[in-house]
Parts: C-alpha cells; structure tokens; sequence
C-alpha cells in the first residue's frame, strides 16, 4: 500500500489537536498514524519554537534599546522606542492621524508623541512591574492595568486603540511579562479551542488583550506540563510561543 503523504498544513494541524488536550490515542485513530508519527511531527514544531530565528538580532537590538534606555524623560529615547518598535513591527502610531492633524510626519514624533507619553505617569506604572518574575493571580491584575494604561495613552496619541503596539512596547520592556498581540497570533491562539481563556476580570483592562493573555498563558503551562522533555529545559517564553502562534498562523511549518 502506498504509503499516504501529509502536507505541512495537514500536520500542523493534527500536532495543535494534540497540543489542546485531545487524546493522542484518538487522534491517530482519527487521521490513521502512528502515535510515533504524530510526537515526530510535533516535536519538529515545537523545536522550530525555541531554535534560532534569522530576526533574532533585529529583535535583539529592540530588547538592548529598551533596557538600556528604560525610562521615560527624554524625548529623543522616547521617540527611537515608539518609532522603531512601531514600525518594525507594522504598528506604527501614527497611522492616519497625521493626515487628520495635518502635520507633517517628522513633527509628529516631537511635537505630540513624545511630550504626551514624557507628561506621562508611564514610568510609574512601570514600576510595578520590576520585581515581577512569574505570572500569578496576584500580579496579572497590575500586568493587565499597565498594558491597558500604556493603550491609553496611545489612543490619547493616535485616536485608535492601539493594543497590538501597547503589547509590543511592553514586551520589549519587559520581555517574560508581556505577549505579543496581533491578528495573526489572536487568530492562532484561538486554534486551542479545548483550553480555556476564563479568568477574572479587573477594572482597569483591555478585555481583548486579556482573553488573548490568560489563554497564551494556559496554552504555554499545557506546553510545558506536556512536552517539556522537549524543550530540553528552554524556556517557553513569550517570544518563542509567538513563533509557534505565526507556525500554526501561516501552516507552513515543515513539521
């Protein structure tokens, strides 16, 4: 019998039912494989998720940015974080508001960015995350406020609700806090469907951003509880677990 060939979208996709807490057993019994084909193909993508990215060092150069340059009291430091985190991430904050202003591009950064966020009790409410090294209960409710504070102040900039740059921003500050928010990782942690995103709400938050946190949370703990033989003590962080959300994004993982 001539034996069946799988394309990547295919495999992918019978590696995330497997990630979302089906039965191993009844997956393969779903698709006819092997269990041993089916840990082959997942352990390819989850290995892709904590192996070197050709965009390390650009990411790189936005993790030094931001830690070395943490605050918030110079405009030009401001500008460079805002701007380039913006840009390169296809978040910019500008977006139309500069044709509504009718200001030209290059006073925008100076003139309104820089002095809002400068005027800005940002500092402060960063403050309280310096000594946060793990997510709980107890913390996720400062995590959550300080990500719907800085979207704030964004929309105070931009007049749109700019939570994808808000968590962007935050994670290169604070890298093990803060997951990376866009459509295309909303969309994918979604594919998760058998694990929860219920938590309990705050006062002060952005309901969107914190379903999307509290499940990417979960999504990582299922992980790690279930496969951390093979990250091989590698941390599941919140950048690795965005490149495995872009994997089951695209479904070209070559899994």
């Amino acid at each position: 019998m001539k034996r069946k060939r799988w394309d990547s979208k295919t495999k992918t996709k019978i590696v995330l039912e497997g990630l979302s807490g089906r039965l191993i057993s009844e997956i393969c019994k779903k698709y006819g494989i092997h269990q041993k084909q089916y840990y082959t193909w997942r352990d390819r993508l989850l290995s892709k998720a904590t192996s070197n990215s050709p965009w390390d060092l650009a990411n790189k150069s936005l993790y030094d940015l931001c830690s070395e340059h943490p605050n918030h009291k110079n405009d030009e430091e401001i500008i460079a974080k805002v701007w380039t985190i913006g840009r390169t991430y296809s978040a910019a904050i500008e977006d139309r508001r500069i044709i509504h202003l009718k200001i030209p591009s290059y006073d925008f950064y100076p003139k309104i960015v820089a002095p809002i966020i400068r005027k800005s009790n940002i500092d402060k409410e960063f403050s309280k995350l310096k000594d946060i090294k793990t997510v709980n209960d107890k913390n996720l409710k400062d995590i959550l406020e300080v990500h719907q504070y800085v979207t704030d102040r964004f929309f105070k900039i931009s007049g749109r609700r700019k939570r994808s740059l808000a968590s962007k921003y935050l994670h290169f500050h604070f890298p093990d806090l803060f997951f990376l928010y866009d459509a295309n990782a909303k969309n994918a942690i979604q594919k998760f469907s058998n694990i929860s995103n219920r938590s309990k709400r705050f006062r002060k938050e952005d309901v969107n951003y914190r379903r999307f946190y509290v499940k990417c949370l979960k999504v990582r703990d299922h992980i790690i509880q279930e496969c951390g033989d093979i990250l091989k003590g590698k941390k599941l962080t919140p950048r690795r677990l965005d490149k495995l959300l872009l994997d089951l994004s695209s479904s070209k993982s070559r899994a």
